[in-house]
């Protein structure tokens, strides 16, 4: 039994090491490991508003959208859990949600891992509103008379 499981051993030792060694050989090789890129870099409020007024950093909305429809940062791009889209060129890429940081969390990780640096807004939306930043909603009008608005 022990023979069996020794050979068992070498064989996998052996395919594993062969397999390493051809793929560094190949002109295209297949990527083993991804290096570990950490959490999100985790921004302040106060940072953020920096990043707002200078528009140097692209917001993005994980909230589901008639979420964000009801009140979201001037700007951000609304990108709920699960879709997908190419994004814009930036340099700073900063993700939020309603203040759990849960899909803030899941959608940046997803980006993360394309290869994009990632900023996750401590607190969310709602620390955002505490501070007193701006906050837009979307209002739908059904005539003249009648306006519905979220705030």
């Amino acid at each position: 039994m022990k023979h069996i499981l020794a050979a068992s051993l070498a064989i996998a030792v052996s395919g594993s090491v062969l397999g390493i060694v051809c793929n560094g050989l190949a002109s295209t090789p297949v990527p083993i490991l991804r290096p570990y890129t950490g959490m999100l870099s985790p921004v302040g409020v106060v940072q953020a508003q920096q990043w707002f007024q200078e528009d140097s950093a692209l917001f993005i909305d994980a909230r589901p959208s008639p979420e964000w429809a009801q009140g979201y940062i001037p700007g951000s791009l609304n990108w709920p859990v699960g879709s997908s889209r190419s994004l814009p060129a930036t340099s700073k890429r900063l993700v939020l949600c309603d203040g759990e940081e849960g899909s803030a969390q899941i959608l940046g990780e997803n980006l993360k891992s394309q290869g994009r640096h990632m900023y996750v807004l401590k607190g969310g939306l709602r620390s955002w509103r505490q501070a007193g930043f701006p906050v837009s909603a979307l209002c739908l009008v059904v005539s003249a008379q009648l306006a519905s608005c979220w705030a």
